[in-house]
């Protein structure tokens, strides 16, 4: 029988929040790409662009049909521009009539078909930046054959290529999602949790776990993308522990473990927890907080820093989540939070961490919490490492 859940309260020191931004998107973002609502409203668009009358039909004669693949080839060739200016304009122009009210079907299907050819050749292609914006149009366009064409980029071996991949995804996966099936949708979900398993730049795999996380057609949806969350951070977790010198995986660990919480609380909520993956992301918060300590062991942390608040940020998400989970998860008895967010203060305002590693070794110690059912970790996974 599953135990109550405990309440949690926890001071929170007056700091600025803690940021996440792409940084490496910088030279992509669509955030100028969508038109003005006045635009968007439109009828019909000079320059041979598609106006939301013909984004919002149900079904196209031969004659619209024509229209999208004379207007997508004009873009295209406009986005192919080596005058920086006359590309931003093209690549405005393809995601202009994606940004209509009640885009249908029938017209990502015809948008989708007229653009392939030319969005592959762009993502196979030598130029970086082409390649990403194209990613990125890809993902708005959602139709049939996106999946193909950002698994592409998600493969490349460039960093900025796999990134705007990933945020292809987010924007694939984002409601509304109806001409995408679940049948589609279910291995692109598998596809990201491979690839966030294997992904070695934090900043790629960050935006990733937001791509999983925005797959939220259903509450069952959700829940398949968080599982795929849970296991490929924690798998990236045992290889980037050691090697992080800097800290950067911290945005990344923040955002799975935030995602995968806030999944449980909905499934709390909706008394549908699933015992597995509250065991999974249980898990997940302990190997969140033995990289936490990794970083406070090595003296990498200084008070205030950038670094720091993403680090206590971890250190509060993760206790809750284990807290809220341990129950659930097949846990003996309801769990106590045990105050790591405050330790964690005072081992990095005053130098020493006696008092915050001592209320860690109860939880990911060699004789802790995790190394016992139902979680059986090896303590070697959780050791503090200097």
């Amino acid at each position: 029988m599953v135990g109550p859940i405990p309440v949690m309260r926890f001071s929170i020191r007056s700091r600025s929040g803690v940021r996440t931004g792409l940084a490496m998107l910088a030279s992509v973002t669509l955030s100028s790409a969508l038109a003005s609502p006045a635009l968007a409203r439109q009828a019909g668009l000079p320059g041979g662009r598609i106006s939301c009358e013909v984004a919002s039909k149900d079904s196209l004669s031969a004659a619209e049909q024509k229209q999208i693949k004379d207007s997508a080839d004009g873009m295209i060739a406009r986005l192919r521009d080596t005058d920086p200016q006359v590309s931003v304009r093209g690549r405005d122009e393809i995601i202009e009539p994606l940004a209509c009210e009640g885009v249908t079907v029938a017209f990502r299907a015809a948008f989708g078909q007229a653009l392939e050819p030319a969005l592959r050749e762009l993502i196979r292609g030598n130029d970086a930046r082409l390649a990403a914006n194209a990613l990125l149009i890809v993902g708005k366009v959602k139709s049939s054959a996106s999946p193909t064409l950002l698994r592409l980029g998600l493969e490349d071996r460039r960093a900025p290529v796999r990134l705007a991949a990933a945020a292809g995804y987010k924007e694939l996966l984002l409601p509304p999602s109806a001409s995408l099936p679940d049948r589609t949708i279910e291995p692109v979900l598998a596809l990201l949790g491979e690839a966030l398993g294997r992904e070695t730049d934090p900043k790629v795999a960050d935006v990733l776990i937001a791509a999983l996380d925005s797959a939220r057609s259903s509450d069952a949806m959700r829940a398949r993308a968080n599982v795929q969350i849970v296991e490929g951070l924690t798998a990236r977790l045992r290889e980037t522990r050691a090697g992080d010198s800097t800290g950067a995986w911290g945005p990344a660990i923040l955002r799975g473990v935030e995602a995968t919480k806030n999944t449980l609380l909905q499934q709390i909520g909706a008394n549908s927890v699933d015992r597995e993956f509250a065991r999974k992301a249980a898990t997940l918060g302990a190997m969140a907080l033995a990289y936490v300590a990794d970083r406070v062991a090595r003296d990498q942390v200084t008070d205030q820093g950038a670094l720091d608040q993403t680090l206590e940020a971890i250190t509060a998400s993760a206790e809750g989540e284990i807290v809220f989970a341990h129950s659930l998860a097949g846990g003996a008895e309801t769990l106590r939070a045990i105050d790591l967010r405050n330790a964690y203060n005072r081992a990095v305002e005053s130098g020493d961490a006696t008092d915050f590693q001592r209320r860690l070794r109860s939880w990911i110690g060699p004789d802790g919490l995790f190394t016992k059912a139902p979680y059986n970790v090896p303590a070697a996974d959780l050791a503090i490492q200097r």
